[in-house]
């Protein structure tokens, strides 16, 4: 988290991730809002050294596409 300088205006935000990663259960954090706001680098900077795969879905894409995009990327991941 050497960057957390760079994220501005989201304390709350990221005292909530911080805590997930404290805890001993499985978590779910549903991260929403508009586009270009920086929830991808704010997940980014929280969880930099847990990350081990990560994929971004299709705007507006059918299943079989959001699928078929996440079996290529794991794939790419996996090799």
């Amino acid at each position: 988290m050497g960057n957390m300088t760079k994220i501005v205006g989201r304390k709350y935000e990221i005292e909530i991730l911080q805590e997930s990663l404290k805890s001993s259960n499985s978590e779910l954090i549903a991260v929403y809002g508009r586009r270009r706001v920086g929830k991808t680098f704010l997940i980014r900077e929280i969880y930099a050294n847990q990350i081990k795969f990560e994929v971004t879905g299709l705007y507006q894409g059918e299943l079989s596409d959001q699928l078929a995009n996440f079996t290529k990327e794991l794939k790419k991941t996996l090799n």
